[in-house]
């Protein structure tokens, strides 16, 4: 499993006291950790390419008007030097994994590029922190209108359209990996424990007993 976005500087994680107990006391946490270029979605094109920022920067002066968002990741050459690189494609091509991607790929608007040569066989990605339409490789027109499903909640739309998925591979025998990344933890928002922490707490039981 892998996530994103606990950011501490903005209080991602002050909310979140149950979901840590479980990552903590039934997983494991990492006291101390350096990443290259703690911002948004160069981290994320790091850990997904396995390089450093100086060999997937944009070498362009001026970044592309068609970028997958906006911000930081203008500077990244994601067709180029981070979608082939993509560790997933390894995992699901070499090692036989299951692989989703459910969240944001990079700032939203990725839509399963062809650069990425098909690393992530189930996509689901999303922004909208509430009542969002998301790109779903798994739905007619590739787009799915969460308003009445799982209250609309960004976080309780993932990790329940994560657990559908990982009920449907569950038995075949094969490795999975999921590339988790809600946005919502960045608004450091109060709510009802019915509209998030349920999917959250249930998506990290029913990994375990899938793992088991």
């Amino acid at each position: 499993m892998f996530t994103d976005d606990q950011d501490l500087t903005i209080g991602g994680w002050a909310n979140m006291n149950q979901t840590k107990q479980v990552f903590v006391q039934q997983g494991a946490m990492a006291s101390n950790w350096t990443i290259h270029t703690p911002i948004c979605a160069p981290s994320r094109s790091e850990l997904l390419s396995g390089r450093y920022f100086h060999n997937i920067k944009n070498s362009a002066l001026s970044p592309p008007n068609t970028l997958c968002g906006s911000g930081a990741v203008g500077h990244i050459d994601l067709d180029n030097k981070v979608y082939p690189l993509t560790f997933a494609n390894n995992l699901r091509v070499q090692k036989g994994y299951h692989t989703g991607l459910f969240g944001k790929c990079m700032n939203g608007g990725c839509k399963d590029p062809p650069a990425m040569h098909g690393a992530f066989e189930r996509w689901f990605e999303g922004t909208g922190y509430q009542n969002g339409v998301f790109y779903d490789n798994d739905s007619p027109d590739n787009k799915f209108d969460s308003k009445n499903y799982s209250g609309g909640y960004l976080t309780s739309v993932l990790g329940n359209k994560t657990i559908e998925w990982l009920q449907q591979i569950h038995g075949d025998g094969r490795p999975f990996f999921v590339y988790f990344v809600r946005v919502c933890v960045l608004f450091s928002k109060v709510l009802p424990l019915q509209t998030g922490a349920v999917a959250v707490l249930l998506f990290v039981s029913i990994t375990r007993q899938l793992a088991e």
